[in-house]
């Protein structure tokens, strides 16, 4: 029996990335979201779907963490939804039992952290 995974096993570098973006069983997810600070709340969270559409890692898709793969009846934001939930999304995406799915995030722009569940290890995608 092999070792499970680590979390730094998990983590690659945008040189991966760059060198595996012609794979066809790699789905790559922009998934940054701003956590804007409010007065009246801790925080706002705001999509990054405007940062992808001015630019992204070739081929990339956007993932709405909040609007597509959070459970809107939690007490919580970005609790995950049923199995079933988030199965049937990232079927939409492209994601099955044969694919590879890498995430990404933007540096922050507010201040707080980009959420995103970032599993490139360099911030800096905007070498594209």
């Amino acid at each position: 029996m092999s070792a499970p995974p680590t979390f730094e096993s998990a983590l690659v570098s945008t040189e991966w990335v760059a060198a595996q973006l012609d794979a066809p069983d790699l789905r790559v997810f922009d998934c940054t979201t701003h956590l804007v600070p409010e007065p009246n709340h801790v925080y706002r969270a705001e999509s990054g779907y405007a940062d992808w559409q001015s630019g992204h890692v070739p081929g990339a898709a956007h993932i709405d963490l909040q609007g597509e793969l959070s459970d809107a009846s939690a007490p919580y934001r970005f609790m995950l939804p049923s199995a079933q939930a988030f199965a049937r999304v990232m079927g939409e995406k492209g994601v099955g039992p044969a694919a590879r799915s890498c995430s990404t995030a933007r540096p922050r722009r507010s201040g707080l952290p980009a959420s995103g569940g970032c599993s490139v290890r360099s911030d800096s995608t905007t070498q594209w």
